[in-house]
């Protein structure tokens, strides 16, 4: 028959139980129990991440109250190993004194729940209730510490670029000084996912599956979402810093606009789409919204329209303006990688040239070693042995100077390979070639925070661009004229003078015409795909 139950509890699956079994089952021999009476509980889980009644140890020692109610106490290594929170801690009290069963702890001194009145019967210690309280307190203000010192630190690595996380996302790895590398193996599987999204008719669940027949990636529900997941990591373009770049931003986007190309298309192939969509707002912050009929953003007021604009010049300016903006970001982006690599190369030739006077010191020792035995100052197997040492040492140093040349060698080649790309110029060209109204617009709200449309008169429209970023690399204007009347319509840019007074001369952009008249005079969405 149990008559005691024994609590034991690690946080981690790497630590071991084994020393709380034996302090736990020494304190019961001691008062009086053997060990055919210790029913124990032994689980590894968290006391801080799991509520009350989501604690494995918690639930079965319940359960096993009721099968056993022979049971007259509960022990404990200490009351950190129970619970961390002062709330769990009272409450599993609680709940046992309601049954009568003493609930004991060990350390830091032993504490009993209950004690003997002077009749005999069992009754709450209250002297133990109120160090039991404070034991808790204690307990859930060193979590509290050990949480924010674990978070300081994480935020102290993540501003360092460095990887807090215990294993990096897949892909990459995380070496002795925590920056996140490109794993080979797991990189190329990530080129060749969105090389094979973008270049074959196939769904992101049939493509991940294929993937996972051949054990390139595992076995997983909701294989879609998980896919997904992957192509929109920005991680993985370098557009996250602690991330070397697998794939460039450029293939990102287009995976990305092809993902949301294939899920919000309808079935003909064509829809609205406003590419001034939540962007667009008037002098008194009311928002515009788009009637393709009439080929206009406007507001209203009171069922009255209050501002409009036409739709095609609206949309010509946004895409203007996120073409140089996309560039300007692509190029910063590459800029600050470029200063990122040459540290890495910096510090890893500072590694090689130590582990170069290392090896210099190394021969120096063998030469030494090989002049001691031909002065018959050493026996051979002494030498022997020594050589052997200082040759181990040799190969270990070696190994490592190949590694650190290895991987400047691979930085060097990422480097080479972000030179070769596109210049700036042949960027714009290839952003404005992207004829799908959907990708345009996923850049567009990339690139721009929102645009003000101010009534000049009734004839005469400005819109004035706020972009999310400033960037130096391009001067672009950001202020606007829309001129509309009859079938006319004209667009201009502001350029800002040194005297501070604007000059408009005529839009150097492109002039979308997305919404074009039928035959009966109306306008409909012209898809450009």
């Amino acid at each position: 028959m149990k008559q005691i139950l024994a609590l034991l509890r690690v946080s981690t699956t790497q630590q071991d139980l084994e020393a709380q079994r034996n302090s736990v089952t020494r304190a019961i021999i001691n008062d009086g129990f053997t060990e055919d009476d210790i029913e124990y509980v032994e689980k590894k889980e968290s006391a801080i991440k799991l509520k009350e009644n989501e604690r494995e140890g918690l639930n079965e020692m319940k359960e096993l109250l009721v099968e056993y109610p022979s049971i007259k106490a509960v022990y404990c290594f200490a009351v950190d190993r129970l619970a961390r929170k002062v709330s769990v801690v009272i409450s599993i009290k609680d709940y046992l004194l309601e049954r009568g069963i003493n609930l004991v702890f060990l350390n830091p001194r032993p504490l009993s729940t209950l004690r003997k009145n002077e009749k005999g019967e069992w009754v709450e210690d209250e002297i133990s209730a109120m160090m039991l309280l404070f034991l808790a307190y204690g307990a859930e203000m060193e979590m509290k510490i050990k949480k924010a010192r674990f978070l300081a630190e994480k935020e102290k690595l993540r501003k360092q670029n460095k990887i807090s996380e215990a294993k990096p996302i897949f892909g990459y790895f995380k070496d002795a000084d925590k920056y996140a590398r490109i794993d080979e193996v797991e990189g190329k599987i990530i080129r060749d996912l969105f090389n094979d999204y973008l270049t074959r008719e196939i769904s992101l669940r049939c493509l991940y599956n294929e993937y996972a027949a051949n054990d390139k990636l595992p076995v997983t529900k909701g294989a879609s979402a998980r896919l997904a997941s992957i192509f929109s990591n920005l991680a993985y373009s370098g557009q996250i810093k602690k991330y070397p770049m697998i794939v460039t931003p450029e293939v990102q986007n287009a995976v990305i606009a092809k993902m949301k190309c294939n899920k919000t298309l309808s079935k003909s192939g064509t829809q609205n789409i406003y590419l001034g969509k939540h962007l667009l707002v008037d002098s008194t912050g009311g928002r515009l919204v788009g009637n393709g009929g009439q080929c206009h953003y406007r507001t209203f007021q009171r069922g009255e329209t209050c501002t409009n604009v036409n739709i095609n010049a609206v949309d010509s300016i946004l895409w203007h303006c996120a073409v140089s903006l996309q560039v300007n970001y692509l190029a910063s982006n590459m800029l600050e990688m470029h200063k990122n690599y040459d540290k890495d190369i910096e510090k890893l030739t500072r590694q090689i040239e130590s582990q170069e006077k290392k090896l210099e010191e190394l021969h120096k020792q063998q030469a030494l070693a090989f002049k001691q035995l031909i002065n018959g100052k050493v026996q051979e197997d002494v030498y022997e042995q020594t050589a052997d040492d200082l040759k181990e040492r040799e190969h270990s140093i070696t190994s490592r100077m190949t590694e650190y040349k290895t991987e400047i060698s691979r930085i060097q080649k990422l480097q080479d390979t972000m030179q070769e790309s596109t210049t700036l110029s042949e960027k714009v060209d290839d952003i404005k070639e992207i004829k799908d109204d959907i990708q345009r617009k996923e850049i567009i709200d990339s690139m721009i925070e929102k645009a003000i449309v101010r009534k000049v008169s009734y004839y005469v429209k400005e819109i004035e661009v706020i972009p999310k970023y400033q960037y130096h690399f391009l001067a672009i204007p950001t202020m606007y004229q829309v001129i509309t009347r009859h079938n006319f319509m004209q667009i201009k840019e502001g350029w800002r003078r040194t005297d501070g007074k604007m000059t408009y001369i005529e839009f150097t952009g492109e002039i979308l015409k997305r919404y074009v008249k039928d035959d009966q005079g109306n306008y409909k969405y012209k898809n450009n795909l």
